[in-house]
């Protein structure tokens, strides 16, 4: 019974989301152009009211989730994590950058349509986007998957396989398969550590990097050196997976493992 309601508030949480895509999509067309601001203001605003959604539902079908995640989550863990994942990734993005030799900063024409006010809005995007899909993904899904009593390596590898369909529209082949590590190296470290900080501030990093390279620059880029890239990304998840020094990361439990 307890998987059935778990189940149906993850349905209910995901259909209201693609309904609410869906009403942007009709009234606001400039919603699906990656490169403008309306875009980033609408996306920033949809995704903090799924996550206000995803607390609304916790409320009516799991509770535990609010309790044992949500009100328990370290901020100086937090902090230090957003910290490290910057430096990790800035390292990498700029890397890729020296790799790329057709680089151009992006102009933008209008009032409000500036660098400053675009860089502003991508690190709130970048960040609120990031929250969403770890308190849903990392957080929810694994809480309700380990409280049904399933192996930790079926938790990592169903929860990593919702997070990629997730992730189907818009992204190719390749994309999906590095989506897909990406979703069993962050399970992993959950299931690990038992830290959800740990997660969001290296999804919230990665992503902040990869949205600025799409939205501040203009350049072309080779499969190979894509493919370059998003290993170079992985590498840092891999060694903090197999990291035998549990202080830093912290190891007081903010999830039922």
């Amino acid at each position: 019974m307890k998987i059935i309601k778990l189940l149906l508030a993850l349905l209910l949480l995901f259909v209201l989301e693609a309904l609410f895509y869906s009403f942007l999509i009709l009234f606001f067309p400039g919603f699906l152009d990656f490169n403008s601001i309306q875009y980033l203001l609408v996306n920033t605003i949809s995704n903090i009211v799924v996550i206000i959604l995803l607390y609304l539902l916790s409320k009516l079908f799991y509770k535990e989730f609010i309790s044992t995640v949500i009100s328990r989550i370290n901020t100086k863990i937090f902090t230090i994590w957003i910290f490290i994942g910057l430096l990790i990734f800035g390292l990498i993005f700029c890397i890729k950058i020296f790799f790329i030799s057709d680089l151009s900063l992006t102009t933008f024409k209008g009032v409000f349509d500036n660098k400053y006010l675009r860089l502003s809005l991508i690190i709130v995007y970048s960040f609120i986007v990031s929250l969403k899909e770890e308190l849903i993904f990392r957080g929810y899904i694994i809480n309700s998957l380990i409280d049904i009593k399933l192996k930790k390596y079926l938790v990592i590898i169903l929860s990593s396989s919702i997070f990629t369909i997730y992730h189907l529209t818009g992204s190719s082949f390749i994309e999906l398969v590095f989506v897909f590590i990406w979703g069993v190296l962050l399970a992993y470290i959950i299931v690990k550590y038992h830290r959800i900080e740990i997660t969001i501030g290296l999804h919230f990093s990665s992503n902040l990097f990869s949205d600025l390279t799409g939205n501040l620059i203009s350049y072309n880029i080779t499969n190979s050196t894509m493919i370059m890239y998003e290993i170079a990304l992985i590498i840092p998840l891999i060694i903090i997976c197999f990291q035998p020094n549990k202080k830093l990361l912290g190891t007081d439990n903010n999830l039922k493992l």
